[in-house]
């Protein structure tokens, strides 16, 4: 009967094997693992915003200008000849190096800044060419495009495209941000931080076997826990453990 008794005692105690399917109180997770969440979201938040610190937005300003089709009181000029010329003038424009200096001059920029931001394009099946000027100041960049197309009209003797060959079609009145989306960075990587950690504090969570409080202490034991002996008041239990 002692055999049986102690088997049945034995029985009563729960498994540690029980403790795996741990019922918290919800909500408690977070006060237990909130210091991960706090620290995956400011880590996320200060990865998304590296970018936008380190890259400064980029801005575009667009003139248009229209190669010259050769009209005289002769005749009208060939429009096939001005649209192969505003090709060949595209190409040699972007690489003038009188134009640049002179642009990089009068805007105050370097030379290799002038370079790097100036793009010229040809408008298929047309005599048009887009001359576009980028740079991180939208001042800059419409002083840029706009002076480009000055110093092509003022015929700079060692500039590729003689003078009155082309003729401004429009002049930008403001920049467009190149829109590359660095500016998300911050919020996009403070929302990916906190996924990562949620999943990172709930995997803490369900592996630790740990019993925190009583509610869950009485949900595995399946029987009324109490924090206070029995007869003992809070204050008279603190007096005792002094």
């Amino acid at each position: 009967s002692g055999v049986a008794g102690a088997r049945s005692h034995d029985d009563a105690i729960p498994s540690p094997v029980r403790t795996r399917g741990l019922r918290r109180r919800r909500g408690a997770w977070v006060r237990r693992r909130g210091w991960i969440l706090a620290l995956s979201l400011m880590a996320g938040a200060a990865g998304g915003s590296y970018p936008t610190a380190h890259h400064p937005p980029s801005y575009g300003a667009t003139t248009m200008l229209v190669v010259r089709s050769g009209a005289s009181p002769s005749g009208p000029g060939s429009a096939n000849d001005a649209s192969a010329l505003a090709v060949t003038d595209a190409a040699l424009l972007g690489s003038d190096q009188s134009v640049i200096n002179q642009v990089a001059q009068d805007v105050g920029l370097s030379p290799t800044t002038v370079a790097g931001g100036l793009t010229v394009q040809a408008v298929a099946g047309t005599s048009l060419m887009k001359v576009t000027f980028s740079s991180s100041s939208p001042a800059k960049a419409v002083a840029g495009a706009t002076d480009v197309a000055t110093v092509l009209l003022g015929g700079r003797a060692d500039q590729a495209s003689p003078a009155g060959s082309v003729a401004v079609v429009s002049l930008p009145k403001s920049a467009v941000s190149s829109g590359h989306g660095l500016e998300k960075g911050l919020p996009l990587g403070a929302l990916l931080g906190l996924a990562v950690g949620a999943a990172a504090a709930l995997a803490a969570e369900r592996g630790d076997r740990r019993v925190d409080d009583a509610e869950t202490l009485s949900s595995v034991a399946d029987c009324p826990v109490t924090t206070v002996p029995g007869g003992i008041s809070p204050t008279e239990l603190a007096r005792s453990l002094e």
